[in-house]
């Protein structure tokens, strides 16, 4: 019965008109140059030639986007990819048309675009045709869908592909309200015949399910191919701000000089005037050494765009400093470091960015500076956009947040945990890529061994136990105890707060006390909630028990915090 049912979805999909692996390997030589596939890419280009639909969640440089760009040209008919990264469709287009030797990709993402644009591109006489989801969302939306209603009429058109597939996702990290007016499926619905297929790096159960439910992916068919989101071939760190800007930039430039032999180096900001400051600082610095440094952004002309793009992937610049936004469009393999200045909005974010690195299998570096006043900027930027959403505002904010949450806990980890650890249970997989980030390799360092933190831990679970709210910032909770040292009045209990004075007094510094939070909440002592004011700290059932406990009867072991 199982062989019978197999064989009838097979009818159904149409497999008789699939081409054999030779064909595709043929077809992957010719026009790509490439010579075999990887794991899971042959699997789904099957599934999009028997007409089913697909959902493609691999980690960044997996080959996602070759099961997009080799059917088209097996077959001599059209995709339609949808994507909203200018920067790296107008990438793709060059590379596509690069490996053809003709105009074989287009672009139609620009709202100047008009009726006879849209219909010449989707006039069937380019393989891949690049479309923003804005623009479908616009008015020339319904151009556009009539034009792929036509081509699938024709029989020309093999699948509609929707890139960066999270966003369409409210759950996602970069949810993107245009996704949501695709509507291929929904109610009339245009393009029944055509498989889907979304494609995605950074998608967990949750944001999968959506994309389906969006989307209108057939489940009863569908390939669906998981991924890990695990980079081995990434080591991964992360360092405080300092207080000279100028001294992390020598240390910037000294990092990326080093690479230079090996590959080159992108450092991400998270504002053009820091991107052309930087670039301006980076070259002054690295003109001894021959280190050719360029800037990317979205305010640069196109031109200068493009020939920024074209003179990194053919070897001419070493670093490229770059917003957030358009960086995320520079496409090349052996990237050997990448560097945030800044602070991701997410660990999906953090995990887009960092996968610019490696894309050749080699060894890679990935770099983040932070500082607490980025986490603050972050926050309240991204709670004052979620809020612009309308009646979904407050669920937003309530995502963004626990996200963020999840970036802060990542960022303040001490030599106990694993970063990539971190980065797989964010996506609900566990991950063992142990030795791959500064954590590990810190770890057995006699620095970083655990001490006695008893008195400190006691002291900071005791002014918890003593808060009449029931929880404190670490600025209220510092402020606290920076009082009870000056004998100043505090927000604590009167009557419970006297004997906390001698303590205080022999405590370390409030800056000591900041830096062990975290290991109490790793620890189970104090319990962390991440809010739209940042975090506040509760005392847990074990911190209750500490300071309920005769001194010298527990003892409360921690690992330095990371200097």
């Amino acid at each position: 019965r199982a062989v019978a049912a197999e064989e009838r979805l097979d009818v159904e999909c149409g497999r008789e008109d699939v081409p054999s692996a030779e064909q595709l390997r043929d077809t992957l030589r010719a026009v790509f140059g490439k010579p075999g596939f990887r794991e899971g890419q042959e699997e789904i280009l099957r599934a999009i030639f028997e007409g089913r639909d697909a959902l493609v969640n691999w980690g960044t440089g997996g080959g996602k986007s070759l099961c997009y760009e080799l059917p088209p040209f097996v077959r001599n008919h059209t995709v339609v990819v949808i994507s909203p990264l200018i920067a790296l469709m107008q990438d793709q287009v060059f590379r596509i048309n690069g490996a053809c030797g003709y105009e074989a990709a287009t672009f139609l993402g620009t709202l100047a675009e008009g009726e006879k644009e849209v219909a010449l591109a989707l006039s069937g006489e380019y393989r891949v045709v690049f479309i923003t989801p804005e623009m479908l969302a616009g008015e020339l939306g319904f151009d556009a869908k009539v034009c792929m209603a036509r081509l699938e009429k024709r029989g020309v058109l093999c699948a509609v592909a929707v890139d960066e597939a999270h966003c369409i996702s409210e759950w996602g990290h970069d949810f993107r309200p245009d996704y949501r007016e695709l509507h291929f499926r929904q109610g009339q619905g245009i393009l029944p015949n055509t498989p889907m297929v979304a494609l995605t790096a950074t998608a967990d159960d949750r944001v999968r399910e959506d994309i389906i439910e969006s989307l209108g992916l057939n489940r009863t068919t569908m390939r669906r191919s998981i991924g890990t989101v695990g980079r081995p071939n990434l080591h991964l760190e992360v360092r405080r701000k300092g207080v000279d800007e100028g001294q992390d930039l020598r240390d910037i430039a000294e990092l990326a000089a080093g690479f230079k032999q090996t590959g080159p180096t992108i450092i991400y900001v998270t504002r053009i005037a820091l991107a052309e400051r930087f670039a301006d600082q980076l070259s002054a610095m690295l003109a001894d050494r021959q280190a050719k440094v360029a800037v990317f952004h979205s305010k640069l002309e196109q031109d200068q765009k493009t020939m920024t793009i074209e003179n990194f992937r053919a070897g001419y610049i070493d670093i490229v400093v770059a917003t957030i936004a358009f960086g995320m469009g520079i496409d090349k393999a052996n990237i050997r470091c990448v560097v945030n200045y800044g602070l991701p909005k997410s660990i999906s974010d953090y995990l887009q960015q960092i996968g610019r690195a490696g894309r050749d299998s080699g060894e890679s570096r990935c770099v983040l500076y932070w500082s607490p006043q980025d986490m603050k900027l972050t926050r309240m930027l991204g709670v004052g956009s979620a809020r612009k959403h309308g009646p979904d505002g407050e669920d937003l904010v309530a995502r963004f947040l626990e996200r963020l949450g999840h970036m802060s806990a990542f960022v303040s980890a001490g030599v106990e945990c694993c970063r990539w650890a971190m980065v797989g249970e964010n996506f609900g997989e566990r991950l063992n890529i142990c030795g791959k980030c500064d954590l590990c390799t810190r770890r057995g360092e006699p620095l970083y061994a655990k001490r006695d933190f008893t008195a400190e831990a006691r002291l900071i679970c005791s002014v918890l136990d003593c808060v009449g709210d029931g929880n404190r910032s670490s600025a209220q909770l510092l402020n606290d105890i920076a009082c009870l040292r000056a004998g100043r009045p505090t927000g604590l209990y009167q009557s419970q707060s006297v004997w906390l004075e001698p303590l205080c007094r022999q405590a370390p510094s409030n800056a000591v006390l900041e830096e062990l939070l975290p290991g109490l909440v790793r620890a189970g002592y104090v319990q962390e909630r991440f809010g739209e004011r940042g975090s506040v700290y509760l005392i847990a059932q074990r911190g209750c028990e500490l300071v309920d406990t005769m001194p010298g009867k527990l003892k409360v072991e921690l690992h330095p915090a990371l200097e």
